[in-house]
């Protein structure tokens, strides 16, 4: 079994609302980034189930975070320009350019900068999907 290694990774923003990626909308210094991918579980016991529990699936949805270091190069997307609020097309991967990768809408839901006097400037950026998501294939 191959297995990988997340450190090639990268989060791309669609920050010009066209529907894909150019060349310069990725994050620099992405540490680590997490998704959660989840559909309702509907429960359908019903008096004809023999006494076990039955259930179907409901509606899916996706919430994730991404953390970053702030990083001065600002030819590439900054943290600190995902307003909470925003609605924007974003992409992550595990390797750059490959499979597997996530790619939906999502609603910024939340940013937390974090500066400490022995650490680098971080973010945490916090989504929640608007639509459906795209697996890895």
């Amino acid at each position: 079994m191959a297995r990988l290694s997340g450190k090639s990774g990268k989060v791309w923003w669609d920050v010009n609302d066209s529907g894909s990626f150019s060349a310069s909308e990725y994050m620099l210094a992405v540490q680590d980034w997490s998704l959660e991918d989840q559909c309702d579980e509907l429960e359908s016991t019903g008096m004809d189930s023999g006494g076990v529990a039955e259930y179907i699936d409901g509606v899916t949805r996706f919430t994730g975070s991404v953390n970053v270091f702030w990083d001065s190069d600002a030819t590439k997307v900054q943290p600190e320009a995902l307003l909470p609020g925003r609605i924007i097309l974003a992409r992550l991967e595990v390797v750059a350019g490959q499979q597997p990768r996530y790619q939906g809408y999502v609603l910024i839901t939340g940013s937390s900068p974090r500066s400490v006097t022995t650490g680098i400037v971080s973010y945490q950026l916090r989504v929640r999907g608007t639509g459906a998501l795209t697996r890895p294939s």
